[in-house]
């Protein structure tokens, strides 16, 4: 074969091809150091040339109409600019066609999801970088890129320039509602807004006034306050055989649940409610009246019973107690919503209606919302797929629902897990299998699993986005930790061995096991965990998750390795401490 020399014409030109994805390499590595500020990150994100600016020198330039959350939008940027002119911060709705480009109303008329979309995008002007405008369908949208836009830029301390990049961002959530619920949110709403969640389903007070009147109320302020968040508000209706404790049975002793015959309640043992008594549907459509006429609550989530408490009455023998609880939600909600035609019921099925729920969505009418609860399959932490045949084919029908999914080790323990592969998993398998809602339960405050909740956020928001050491490595950042590889190391090590302990339940067995009990199917019952005669056995209990010993084996090794990341981070900090004068 013949050799061929090459011209140095030819060599230049082979030297500036190879030129081309170094520099598309170096663009991705600016575009990377700027996007691992952003929790969750955006869907399309690019970063041109960086600039510097004085706050005084950058101008807000707010919407023609303005709302809580628009407020609340222009609150989160006026520490960057402070000025009356110069480099401009402009937001605009796409309503809005004089200072919307068609370009980008076009782009978020396409996506997803489009209510909660924005566009950050450069303002160029005779060929100069004079400004970023912020576009959005809706105001939540816009409140969403001035959160972008706030965690992109840093604050700026006294005399320093401000760093703003030249950045373009179309942006969307996978997931329609990202949210919690649980009593700690009236003090953790403010953590997870500045993550782009959006919903919180909390405890309505149910009782009633002096003459036997339904009475439901909920904090006027603070859902005033979610709703300038941007997190939409759902009130609860308790379990229905928990009805009792609101004070229903001294006021209308007539709608108590008749007792099976030849059962007698014990002392503290509180009945059912009848469903088939028309006071019981007059009596629960008060209180649900009376939560949507609160401003921003459009839906109610409706919990079936977790124990089912029949009815022995002659119209309620022989029906299936949850399809009967289903449609008795729903005839109350038909009464309480006429005047709120744009509102919504969600049923929350539970552990014991989980045999029943084919009947329960076979009760249900078409705009009738389900989210999915079960003590035992729900708040689990496996990994075992948690949306199961029916409820997925339920989904991909094209029906609402959602899920009340544990993020934690246990729903009943606290104990540390920082489990970044889990949360991957939950949320991706929610939004492939066509879930709108999440509602994840965090006890007793997001503080003991920040790192998890913001996982959810990330890949509730953007489910493909980030590998889990990238995810890890942007939160370390986040939170000021100096030595953010070595952490996106360290939890994706323990992430791992975390997942396989959280999902054997192994914490909380032996914290049952401590007061001789167990926890079965979704139940505490009196028992032991193992013994001589129950031994321990790979693959069931506190084994589940491990096949063999080997599979054991390997998690310790992995546990030690992380261990030593662990000392090692700790060996650096100290050492940089004891340096300081």
């Amino acid at each position: 074969m013949e050799r061929i020399e090459s011209s140095p014409s030819v060599r230049l030109l082979w030297l500036c091809l190879m030129l081309v994805p170094s520099l598309q390499f170096a663009a991705d590595a600016i575009t990377e150091d700027w996007t691992s500020r952003l929790i969750p990150l955006p869907q399309k994100i690019s970063i041109g040339e960086i600039y510097a600016f004085s706050s005084d020198q950058i101008a807000i330039r707010p919407p023609d109409t303005q709302n809580a959350q628009m407020r609340a939008a222009l609150d989160l940027l006026r520490p960057f600019a402070q000025g009356a002119q110069g480099f401009e911060i402009a937001l605009v709705l796409t309503s809005d066609k004089k200072k919307c480009p068609a370009r980008v109303r076009k782009s978020l008329a396409r996506v997803p999801h489009n209510d909660q979309a924005y566009a950050i995008e450069p303002i160029v002007n005779s060929g100069k970088f004079a400004g970023l405008l912020l576009a959005a369908n809706e105001p939540l949208g816009l409140l969403y890129a001035a959160r972008t836009l706030h965690q992109l830029l840093a604050i700026p301390q006294p005399g320093q320039r401000i760093k703003v990049p030249a950045v373009s961002i179309l942006d969307w959530p996978d997931l329609e509602e990202r949210g919690e619920w649980g009593w700690n949110l009236p003090h953790d709403c403010y953590s997870i807004a500045a993550l782009k969640m959006n919903e919180i389903e909390i405890h309505s007070t149910l009782g009633f006034t002096l003459d036997g009147s339904p009475s439901a109320a909920l904090d006027k302020n603070l859902v005033s306050e979610w709703h300038r968040l941007g997190i939409k508000v759902v009130p609860i209706i308790r379990h229905l055989e928990q009805l009792a404790n609101t004070g229903l049975f001294t006021y209308h002793p007539e709608v108590a649940a008749v007792p099976e015959p030849g059962k007698k309640l014990s002392a503290d043992e509180q009945p059912g409610v009848c469903f088939s008594n028309p006071r019981s549907i007059e009596l629960i459509a008060g209180w649900m009246k009376q939560l949507l006429d609160y401003d921003h609550v459009k839906d109610i989530n409706g919990w079936l019973a977790e124990s089912p408490a029949p009815c022995f009455c002659d119209r309620c023998r022989g029906q299936n107690t949850y399809e009967l609880q289903t449609r008795s939600l729903i005839r109350a909600f038909a009464l309480a919503g006429k005047d709120h035609p744009e509102s919504r019921l969600r049923i929350l099925l539970s552990q014991a209606s989980y045999q029943d729920n084919g009947n329960v969505l076979a009760a249900l009418t078409p705009e009738t919302r389900v989210t999915y609860y079960s003590g035992q399959t729900t708040y689990d932490s496996s990994h075992e797929p948690m949306i199961y045949p029916l409820l997925e084919s339920f989904s991909r029908a094209g029906h609402w629902l959602g899920v009340y999914p544990q993020l934690t080790n246990s729903w009943r323990t606290v104990f540390p897990f920082t489990g970044p592969h889990f949360i991957k998993a939950r949320m991706t398998e929610f939004i492939d299998k066509g879930l709108h809602s999440f509602s994840g339960y965090a006890t007793p405050a997001n503080c003991y699993y920040d790192f998890n909740i913001a996982a959810c956020a990330e890949w509730s928001w953007n489910s493909r986005g980030r590998s889990v050491r990238q995810f890890s490595e942007a939160y370390a950042l986040r939170i000021g930790l100096k030595q953010p590889g070595l952490f996106a190391e360290w939890a994706d090590l323990i992430g791992q061995v975390g997942w396989n302990l959280a999902g054997s339940r192994v914490v909380e067995s032996l914290i049952f096991a401590c007061g001789g009990q167990v926890f079965v199917d979704g139940f505490i019952k009196d028992g032991v965990l193992f013994s001589k005669d129950k031994p321990l056995e790979f693959g069931t209990g506190m084994l589940k998750e491990y096949a063999d010993q080997t599979r054991l084996e390997a998690d310790i090794v992995t546990a030690e390795r992380a261990m030593q990341l662990a000392v090692q981070a700790d060996a650096r900090r100290t050492r940089k401490s004891s340096s300081r004068p």
